[in-house]
């Protein structure tokens, strides 16, 4: 199991914990570089960013998260694996 947040986080056993951005090219290295050619099974990604009320912005800062969460994925998920995120759904979203 790996954690990635931007702010640090409690350890825990059996959980290699990255503290990074993941919008950042060195955090996604360093997610890549810690499955060493392995792949996982399943991706879940609950990122959000600090809200600022602003929703416009919330939403695209949050979608930028999830664009990332995504290309880190396709670097990580074994085939047929499980991707799961969370997004803000805004007024423009049809789901």
């Amino acid at each position: 199991i790996v954690a990635v947040d931007i702010q640090p986080m409690a350890p825990l056993d059996g959980v290699h914990c990255i503290q990074g951005d993941i919008t950042s090219l060195d955090t996604a290295q360093s997610i890549i570089q810690h499955f060493q050619g392995n792949r996982a099974e399943i991706v879940v990604c609950d990122g959000a960013p600090d809200v600022t009320g602003l929703h416009d912005m919330d939403e695209f800062i949050q979608g930028q998260l999830l664009l990332s969460a995504v290309n880190i994925t396709t670097h990580v998920l074994c085939k047929h694996g499980t991707f799961v995120a969370k997004i803000f759904r805004g007024r423009d979203v049809g789901l």
